[in-house]
């Protein structure tokens, strides 16, 4: 308590200039002090939620505190050289695959890759970025993963590199790593996305509308983020079912935000564009999870409480009419409505004078002759 020192009770007036100095001196150095602790603890509290590399063990090792240290120093690197505000060349342009967990965000990578391909735009790196803190890894490996991505760096000022990553989090630095930023993001049936999460063992296999809102409450927030940078988002069920439109579909939206020519091909899509990688059996456990009709009823509750529908436009799927256009099935004609296409009930055709049936027709007229 260095406040106490300028008090000096029966002190002669010398002594109490030497303690008011002392304590002024205290004072200053512990600003210092804590100025440079604040400074020191600047970057790490921009992955505070990384306490993987970040949070000392309690029997830590010399190895482990040195890789923890030289990672501070590696991410301070990287952060100044994909500045926003940074002099210098830029790379031309950063795709982000940002897609809401089990949405087929892989498949969905896939896709901007054709699309690019078909652009005449070769990739020129491509990663999970910031991988290690989406896993939340040690120090260690996460060192060496992202000692790997430095290797790289020379991408990051190259004018004319295309880079292109993927990102479940919302990360505000992927915003100004080029001169130009695409994100896509995609969705899914409520029902599809719950089920897929429990047969890769992402939430509780007994779904209750509780383990259902808990499983969406914290990637809604960054999904939410994403779009409101303006992300294009596009349907599982549609990229799925009309794979070759999904790739025209993404490649115009990059040409008109390139300022490219819409109608230029490079590459046609090869037939296996739309193959994903996943996990074996997560559509058979899927398809047994979502003929329950308890799980039904909890996503249908939960997807209540989340008012997903008006808040993201999302479909539950727990009900015939609460689908997406390519999951319903076709409307069958009725006696009611035998309305179809290219012809209309203001323009009705006219009858030709040709006789319905012409062989019965030709007939008649032989007849005739025959008879005259």
């Amino acid at each position: 308590r260095p406040y106490t020192l300028e008090t000096c009770l029966g002190c002669s007036a010398a002594q109490a200039r030497r303690r008011r100095a002392l304590s002024r001196g205290i004072r200053m150095a512990s600003r210092r002090t804590r100025l440079v602790l604040v400074l020191a603890s600047h970057h790490a509290l921009a992955y505070v939620t990384w306490p993987g590399a970040f949070t000392p063990g309690k029997n830590e090792t010399l190895a482990t505190r040195q890789a923890r240290e030289e990672l501070h120093q590696l991410l301070a690197e990287r952060d100044r050289l994909i500045d926003p505000n940074r002099k210098g060349p830029k790379c031309a342009l950063a795709l982000v695959a940002a897609g809401f967990k089990r949405t087929g965000s892989t498949m969905q990578e896939g896709l901007v890759r054709h699309a690019l391909r078909q652009l005449c735009l070769p990739i020129a790196a491509t990663d999970y970025w910031e991988a290690p803190i989406h896993v939340n890894q040690a120090a260690a490996p996460s060192l060496a993963a992202f000692q790997k991505v430095m290797d790289r760096r020379h991408v990051w000022s190259d004018p004319n590199a295309v880079l292109l990553y993927k990102s479940h989090q919302f990360k505000q630095n992927l915003l100004g790593v080029c001169r130009q930023t695409i994100i896509f993001t995609s969705h899914r049936c409520v029902r599809d996305v719950v089920a897929s999460g429990i047969a890769v063992g992402w939430t509780s296999a007994r779904a209750t509308p509780q383990s259902v809102v808990k499983f969406f409450t914290n990637s809604l927030a960054e999904y939410e983020r994403w779009k409101l940078v303006g992300a294009l988002d596009i349907g599982y069920e549609m990229a799925t079912r009309s794979p070759a439109q999904t790739i025209n579909f993404m490649r115009d939206f990059i040409a008109l935000k390139l300022g490219m020519d819409t109608g230029m091909r490079c590459f046609a899509p090869p037939p296996n564009a739309t193959k994903q990688v996943s996990y074996p059996t997560a559509e058979s456990t899927k398809t047994r999870i979502t003929t329950d009709p308890n799980y039904l009823s909890a996503v249908g509750v939960a997807c209540g409480q989340m008012n997903l529908s008006t808040r993201l436009g999302w479909s539950c799927c727990v009900g015939d009419d609460d689908r997406p256009p390519e999951l319903r099935p076709p409307l069958i004609a009725t006696a009611t409505a035998p309305f179809t296409l290219g012809k209309s009930a203001d323009f009705q055709p006219t009858k030709s004078s040709r006789p319905r049936n012409t062989l019965r027709a030709r007939s008649k007229a032989s007849q005739g002759r025959s008879m005259t």
